[in-house]
């Protein structure tokens, strides 16, 4: 009997041994989780807002402020949450957070009534901007760093993967009468974040002076400063940017308040975050512009590729999603090929290839006719699928080795602009972009329509003179895509361009040149 006992401990032990083992992998884990659970909700929200606002009986501009409102306060609070994450400990920042927006997320779907669905998402939206924050930090602080490039390479697949992969997930949601699916499949995410974070997150105890020296009018102007700028770059396309008083204000009142904030961290006896940590070393500052520039080419696949098809080839988001789920699988066979080379070669090279591959894709994209389908788009696709993830992973390795560990966290606090503000802005220049080719190009086209043609006249006899305007808009359309693409071909040759600025990398743990790390 008592060796039955002592078997048992035993037993006991060497578990909570092993498991004590994988902790800093199941942390991790939560945090990846969660980081992947705020890029899927985002998107998805964002795909099926013509069908919200059905199912919700809401107007265009309340669908239009329904997806402002599930985005844009993220940013209030996704400064601090690093600060908060380093005094109160990760377990503080992640436990309650997840439970909170698990129960949010399973009760959204039955809200009715614009003025709470609006607080529901602002909620929702002030819980998201925990998670993408504090993701590489909680990462990077649990794993010893001979798996640091793994770990991002598999944060980097939530930037482009998960965007494809949403496209038909969001679209068969709504096709099969599964919409509150929307919001569940981001409450079992955040479930599994939660267990994981509970059972592995160390408890810590609260570091009482870091709280009391924090600087919080500067946190307080900075989280405003970006809340605000996103604003109005998210309603920019739609109010017609600097036309509308809203959109106006918006990014005026927060860039004077970004200014501001700068100014007083340089005047500040106890700075939060200085801009002068991003000017400390070239090939930091470089990378970074290049990582914000690159957000053009990747819209040659999640955004032109999906809205040429609703556009021009009146397809529905997911009836192009099966071309986009053969490029996450590509995508994914990509992230261990990524570390290897960014590991083993110099990171330079890999963002030039990667930036290479992307730009010959987007070449292929240039010959876009009213023809395309979803097939046509697979080369423009799987190219792009092989070169961002190179591209993306050799700039953060850069920035990675240039970047002061003492400094880390005021880092991170200007990494929002980076992570949140130029994609937006991105999207929506691109999107404008696109508005204003197609009404150039139809009033060009128009030039070409007269009467006495036969064509014109076959047309006008068949259907009409809608026939004809529908006719041109289309070609109009075309053309506007093929200029988009033209745009993002030679903001990558840009791109490559900027990286013969870059100084090689010195010895570091983490990538060529590596050095041998010590053992965990």
């Amino acid at each position: 009997m008592l060796r039955k006992v002592i078997s048992v401990f035993a037993s006991i032990r060497e578990f909570s041994q092993r498991a004590a083992v994988m902790r800093p992998f199941m942390a991790s884990a939560a945090a990846l989780v969660a980081a992947f659970m705020t890029t899927s909700l985002l998107r998805a929200v964002t795909l099926s807002i013509a069908d919200l606002r059905g199912i919700y009986g809401l107007t265009y501009d309340e669908g239009a402020w329904l997806t402002s409102a599930i985005s844009v306060p993220q940013l209030l609070v996704a400064p601090v949450v690093p600060y908060l994450s380093a005094a109160l400990g990760p377990r503080r920042i992640y436990v309650i957070p997840l439970f909170c927006l698990m129960l949010i997320l399973i009760f959204l779907p039955f809200a009715r009534g614009f003025p709470f669905l609006i607080a529901a998402h602002i909620l929702v939206s002030l819980f998201l901007g925990v998670f993408l924050t504090t993701a590489v930090t909680i990462m990077f602080r649990s794993l010893h760093p001979k798996w640091w490039m793994l770990a991002m390479a598999l944060y980097m697949f939530r930037a482009f993967g998960t965007p494809n992969f949403d496209v038909q997930m969001a679209g068969n949601y709504i096709e099969y009468d599964n919409w509150h699916w929307i919001y569940w499949h981001a409450a079992v995410l955040a479930g599994i974040a939660w267990i994981l974070s509970f059972f592995s997150m160390p408890r810590e105890l609260v570091n009482k002076p870091m709280l009391r020296a924090a600087d919080w009018g500067g946190i307080s102007m900075f989280g405003l400063a970006l809340m605000l700028i996103y604003a109005g770059i998210d309603q920019g396309n739609r109010l017609d940017w600097f036309q509308s008083g809203y959109v106006t204000s918006c990014i005026v009142g927060g860039l004077v308040l970004l200014v501001a904030f700068v100014i007083y961290e340089e005047i500040t006896p106890r700075p939060w975050a200085r801009i002068g940590v991003l000017f400390s070393k070239r090939n930091l500052w470089l990378a970074i512009v290049i990582n914000s520039v690159m957000a053009f080419t990747m819209l040659a696949d999640i955004l032109l590729i999906p809205n040429f098809l609703l556009t021009v080839s009146k397809l529905k988001y997911y009836q192009s999603g099966e071309v986009l789920i053969v490029v996450v699988a590509l995508q994914i066979v990509m992230v261990p090929i990524c570390v290897f080379m960014v590991q083993n070669l110099d990171p330079r090279l890999s963002v030039i290839l990667g930036l290479s591959i992307v730009a010959i894709g987007i070449l292929y994209g240039t010959q876009i006719t009213h023809d395309w389908v979803d097939a046509n788009f697979l080369p423009v696709a799987v190219m792009i699928a092989i070169g961002y993830p190179l591209a993306f992973l050799g700039c953060f390795a850069i920035s990675l080795v240039a970047n002061d560990p003492k400094r880390a966290l005021e880092f991170t606090t200007y990494i929002q602009i980076v992570r949140v503000l130029f994609p937006a802005l991105c999207s929506q220049i691109m999107t404008t972009y696109i508005r204003v080719q197609e009404q150039v190009h139809s009033s060009y086209l128009m030039e070409f329509i007269s009467n006495g043609r036969r064509a014109v006249s076959d047309i006008v006899a068949s259907k009409g003179l809608a026939g004809v305007s529908a006719l041109v808009q289309r070609e109009a359309y075309v053309l506007a895509y093929a200029d988009a693409y033209w745009f993002c071909f030679w903001i990558a040759v840009l791109c490559i361009l900027l990286c013969f600025f870059l100084k090689a990398s010195p010895p570091n743990p983490f990538v060529y040149p590596r050095i041998k790390l010590p053992p965990q």
